[in-house]
């Protein structure tokens, strides 16, 4: 996850410093959301497999994932993971 944030900043760097276009930026960050959420997807998949999963643990990932909705994924895949998790809970 480190090595995606660290491309985040240098688009978004690249983006303010007008090296690439507002088009591109739009889709490089769209590329990104959906790498975040393939990974928050495993992550919930992971729990979803031991159903022993200590609840703060599904709290702590509640929290990335709103974390990153502030900063890193955009509002349809921070969507379909909030709901992925609720799905675990049942």
């Amino acid at each position: 996850m480190e090595s995606l944030d660290k491309l985040k900043n240098e688009i978004t760097d690249s983006f303010s410093k007008d090296n690439i276009s507002q088009i591109r930026y739009s889709n490089l960050k769209d590329e990104l959301s959906v790498l975040y959420q393939e990974i928050f997807m495993k992550k919930i998949d992971s729990m979803d497999d031991d159903k022993g999963v200590d609840p703060s643990l599904r709290l702590k990932l509640v929290r990335e994932i709103r974390d990153a909705f502030s900063r890193q994924i955009n509002e349809l895949h921070y969507n379909i993971l909030m709901n992925k998790i609720t799905e675990t809970e049942k």
